[in-house]
């Protein structure tokens, strides 16, 4: 199946199509009912801290959701787990992960991603419990292995009963402030897995335990449609779930991606290659294929071979040389041998060209035009223009690097180290034509919003930079010989989004009383 085909595949199992970004939305709704506490003085022990935390859950509701907290009606809205159904890779457990990290965030909780046999449970964690159901087939390992207790009756005689030894992690709920346990691949589960499986989704209980606080969850593929064996789904289970199918963008992929890899390295100009080829993001595996595919998972994959490669050789900007050949490798590992050819196509470029050129402008302060013309000729041919955005988006890389080395200029909108920055900046994508110094000024936006917090503010969907940093980056752009009336009114529109700002009718006039940006 082709990678347009892919969003058909929600036609064919008849499911609802959601982007991850939706899906992380329900599950912070969800994640944040699943906190708050019932029964907050009980035990009494825990009394205040369950008062504290729902308090933080009622504030955080109103917050997000412009209403009160009710707990009379969150008590009778039973909350379904969502089954997330879609191709391999697709972001599924990755929406699980990213709503957790963001309603803890919130909350001001411990995320704990991975609970370990050795974790030692807190008051403050939310922790994230996953289950693979996948090759499981037997009730016992699974669900627990029988062992023989003795418990007192009321009338004070022993008696011995059989209960179960469960696993050590669904235990650790009780001892938390919450979380979330996902049943990874529970299409994939025989029928006797997904039988016990159907009291988790109906009443949060497992094997007789109960597990207070946490938001459950289900994930598998979608079986020959998308190249994976699954087993049939058990309908008893289906109608204790929410089944939707989800698929990842190249927008949501980029966004999380900036807030993840939030250092000096970051994606390696790998976004930048997304961007211009979108088309290239989603696909699926073909009959016999041994290689990987584009998917989340894979493009994540790649970039993370990428930054341990290029570090091994001496970091941002003196080891990408030297890290080509291994690059290219690692690209024909992760997609195979079409789009792996042309990705190394675009490292060589990015590699050998743009990114040491901009290394040069911005991070040495050693602008040179002619030798951006010897690369840049005029950006009309398709060459010229593929080295224009890539030359931008190392640039942006750049200069958000050397805002980020210095404490100074991190803080301080004032400092010399942010002036240095935003003009060598300016001044190396001045030269470029305007479609590509859009895109520059688009990139350094979002990625010094995501990199340095103290000049950005949370948004629904990512973090936005601060007005009074826009109006200081416009200005500061605006203020070079070079910025042309059409280069002020790309700047206007990128970087202060038109009227959006209240300063942005007042930007001053250029030096020596030139064009003011309006």
């Amino acid at each position: 199946m082709a990678k347009q085909d892919i969003s058909e595949l929600a036609k064919h199992v008849n499911l609802p199509q959601k982007h991850t970004k939706e899906i992380v939305e329900y599950l912070k709704h969800d994640m944040l009912i699943s906190l708050y506490r019932k029964n907050p003085e009980h035990p009494a022990y825990l009394a205040d801290f369950n008062r504290e935390m729902n308090e933080k859950v009622s504030s955080v509701y109103k917050e997000k959701y412009g209403k009160e907290f009710d707990p009379k009606v969150h008590q009778k809205n039973k909350r379904l787990p969502l089954f997330l159904m879609g191709p391999p890779g697709q972001g599924k457990t990755a929406s699980y992960i990213s709503a957790a990290k963001e309603i803890c965030a919130e909350l001001g909780l411990n995320f704990i991603e991975h609970v370990t046999d050795n974790y030692v449970p807190d008051r403050r964690d939310f922790v994230m419990v996953v289950q693979e159901c996948a090759g499981e087939n037997s009730a016992i390992t699974f669900g627990g292995v029988p062992k023989a207790e003795e418990v007192t009756l009321d009338d004070g005689s022993k008696q011995s009963v059989l209960k179960k030894a469960l696993n050590y992690r669904f235990t650790v709920f009780e001892r938390c402030a919450g979380g979330v346990l996902l049943f990874d691949d529970a299409a994939n589960a025989p029928s006797v897995i997904q039988n016990i499986l159907l009291p988790v989704a109906q009443n949060q209980t497992f094997q007789g335990l109960k597990i207070p606080n946490a938001c459950i969850g289900f994930t598998g593929n979608l079986g020959a449609l998308d190249g994976t064996y699954v087993t049939e789904l058990s309908s008893a289970l289906l109608t204790r779930v929410v089944p939707m199918f989800v698929t990842d963008t190249v927008e949501d992929f980029i966004k999380r991606g900036y807030a993840y890899y939030n250092d000096e390295l970051s994606d390696l100009g790998y976004f930048n290659f997304l961007n211009r080829n979108p088309k290239e993001f989603a696909d699926l595996p073909k009959a016999g294929q041994k290689s990987g595919f584009a998917c989340s998972r894979s493009h994540d994959n790649f970039i993370q071979q990428m930054r341990s490669i290029v570090e091994r050789n001496g970091g941002k900007g003196k080891g990408e040389a030297e890290s080509l050949n291994e690059i290219h490798q690692a690209a024909y590992s992760c997609f195979g041998p079409e789009l792996g050819g042309k990705i190394a196509g675009y490292y060589n470029s990015y590699i050998r060209g743009a990114d040491p050129l901009a290394y040069e402008f911005v991070h040495e302060g050693k602008f040179s035009a002619e030798k951006l013309k010897e690369k840049y000729k005029g950006g009309a041919s398709p060459d010229d223009i593929s080295f224009g955005y890539q030359f931008a988006t190392a640039c942006g890389d750049y200069a958000v690097n050397l805002v980020t080395r210095s404490k100074d200029g991190s803080t301080n909108l004032e400092s010399k180290d942010f002036k240095t920055a935003i003009e060598r900046f300016g001044k190396s994508v001045l030269a470029l034509n305007d479609s590509e110094f859009s895109f520059a000024l688009e990139h350094m936006k979002n990625k010094l919003a995501a990199h340095v917090t103290n000049y950005s503010q949370a948004t629904k969907d990512t973090r936005e930079l601060r007005n009074d940093v826009r109006e200081k980056i416009a200005h500061t752009i605006n203020d070079l010989d070079d910025c042309t009336s059409g280069k002020r009114a790309i700047l206007i529109k990128v970087i202060t989004d038109f009227d959006k700002m209240s300063g942005n009718n007042n930007l001053g006039a250029k030096r020596g009383g030139r064009n003011k940006m309006a």
